[in-house]
């Protein structure tokens, strides 16, 4: 399983991550303060079996879990000492929010069957 989890991982973090030329998700929505805080997120993928197509399972499972992902609204709020003090959730309605789903990867792999 090594080197097939290796390629696995390698090729979904090509997928996933930000790209210099419009990667697959704005991650500057995940910015709190820019160059301070920001979230960070982790997929984390377990398989119990490698039969079939596994990046195709591993690409959906990652997407899934990254849309259904309640992310906390942050407000910053700045003391009269300067001091900076980050408060998780915002207005009403606007306690979190998720990913577009419109600009996640969906890995597909197809086969010919029956051709010499």
């Amino acid at each position: 399983f090594d080197v097939q989890e290796q390629l696995l991982t390698s090729a979904l973090q090509k997928c996933y991550q930000d790209r210099p030329r419009g990667g697959c998700t704005d991650l500057s929505k995940l910015s709190i303060v820019p160059g301070k805080h920001c979230w960070i997120l982790y997929v984390d993928i377990i398989l119990l079996a490698m039969d079939g197509s596994a990046l195709d399972v591993c690409s959906l499972g990652a997407t899934a879990a990254l849309v259904t992902t309640a992310i906390p609204s942050v407000k910053l709020i700045r003391g009269t000492d300067g001091e900076e003090e980050l408060e998780l959730g915002g207005e009403e309605g606007e306690e979190s929010w998720c990913l577009d789903a419109a600009t996640l990867p969906v890995i597909v792999s197809t086969w010919m069957v029956g051709v010499p």
